[in-house]
C-alpha cells in the first residue's frame, strides 16, 4: 500500500501521480492486448507464417518471420499479465489514499470539508473550486490555509 503524504500538497501530488500511472498503464495494458490479439488473429489456427507489415501506406512490404511474431507472442504472454497487477495495484493505492482523504475530511466543516475533498482528494484547482461552490477565489485560499491549520499540516 502506498504511505499516506504527511502534506495537502504531497497528499495532492500522490493522487495526480497514481491518476498519471493509473493512464499509463490502461493505454499500455489496452494496446498491448489488441497487438497480442491481432497477432494472434493474423498468424491463424495453422503454423505462423511470415506477415506482411507496410510501414506507411503505398510503400514496401516489410515481411516479419515467423520466429520474430512467435517471440512477441511470447513477450507479450507474460508482459500483459504483469502490467495489468501494475495497474490494478496502482488502482488500489488510489482507493486507499482518497478512502484515507475522506478519513481526514471528517475532521472539517462545511465549507472547508468541501474545499479539502475538491482540492486536495479530487485535484481541483482554487479557480474551478470557487466557481463550484460559488464563492470567490479568496475565500477558497483562505479556507484551505485553515484546513492546514486545523490539520496541523505545513505546505511545503
Amino acid at each position: 500500500m502506498t504511505m499516506i503524504p504527511t502534506t495537502p500538497i504531497a497528499f495532492y501530488k500522490g493522487v495526480q501521480s497514481l491518476l498519471l500511472d493509473i493512464r499509463y498503464y490502461e493505454n499500455l495494458v489496452n494496446s498491448q492486448n489488441e497487438e497480442l490479439e491481432s497477432l494472434i488473429k493474423k498468424s491463424g489456427p495453422g503454423a505462423v507464417r511470415a506477415m506482411a507489415y507496410d510501414k506507411i501506406p503505398g510503400s514496401a512490404t516489410v515481411y516479419v518471420p515467423d520466429s520474430t511474431i512467435l517471440e512477441r507472442i511470447d513477450q507479450l504472454a507474460h508482459l500483459l499479465p504483469l502490467n495489468r497487477l501494475i495497474l490494478e495495484n496502482k488502482k488500489a493505492d488510489l482507493r486507499y489514499l482518497r478512502k484515507e482523504g475522506y478519513k481526514t475530511s471528517e475532521k472539517l466543516e462545511d465549507l472547508k470539508l468541501k474545499v479539502f475533498l475538491a482540492s486536495y482528494v479530487d485535484g481541483k484547482r482554487n479557480e474551478d473550486i470557487a466557481k463550484e461552490l460559488g464563492y470567490s477565489i479568496h475565500t477558497i485560499f483562505h479556507a484551505k490555509v485553515e484546513i492546514n491549520r486545523i490539520l496541523d499540516l505545513n505546505v511545503s
